[in-house]
């Protein structure tokens, strides 16, 4: 599970983002804070070059960062190269778990099967069955070649959660390696 803690200051940044550009005296009645803290919390925000402020007669806004381009386009390749790290890492995943050869008593011949296996299993140590593990790298292979579209469809706004999507698999690919183990 992801904890997600948000202080006043990511309250500032999510308004002004939202905004796009608002006066330091709305930001400050509509997060209740008084001007002075604003101020200083945009003037920091400004240093680490989160947000711009700009000064038009006596108002004071606070406005959205532009990117440049070259800024712009260096996400895009970090984005790129994260696709395509995630992506080889499914595959690798996937072949492996394909390579397998489980021997099936033939009990298992559909995800029906797989269910009733799964609600009816006593989890225990020395209970790991041929058709568990078999269960186990069928519903693991359908889970990855999913993750492996979504990766296909990866952007800022969800590379986060199928990137921890990706760290749930490989802990059960883990799983599936180490009760592949105990039927061999």
């Amino acid at each position: 599970m992801q904890l997600s803690i948000n202080t006043a200051v990511d309250s500032l940044v999510n308004l002004i983002n939202e905004k796009k550009r608002i006066l330091l005296q709305d930001a400050s009645k509509e997060l209740n804070i008084p001007d002075n803290v604003i101020m200083e919390w945009s003037t920091f925000l400004e240093e680490e070059k989160i947000i711009s402020i700009e000064y038009k007669f006596s108002k004071t806004y606070l406005v959205v960062r532009k990117k440049n381009k070259k800024a712009a386009k260096e996400e895009i390749e970090n984005l790129k190269s994260l696709k395509n790290v995630l992506k080889r890492r499914l595959e690798y995943m996937l072949k492996f778990v394909e390579s397998q050869d489980i021997e099936n008593s033939g009990k298992i011949k559909s995800m029906t099967d797989i269910k009733r296996l799964l609600k009816d299993f006593v989890f225990e140590e020395n209970n790991i069955t041929n058709e568990l593990v078999f269960s186990q790298k069928i519903i693991l292979g359908s889970i990855i070649k999913n993750l492996s579209k979504k990766v296909s469809k990866l952007n800022y706004s969800n590379k986060d959660r199928i990137s921890s999507e990706i760290e749930k698999v490989g802990e059960w690919k883990a799983i599936f390696e180490r009760n592949l183990k105990k039927i061999k």
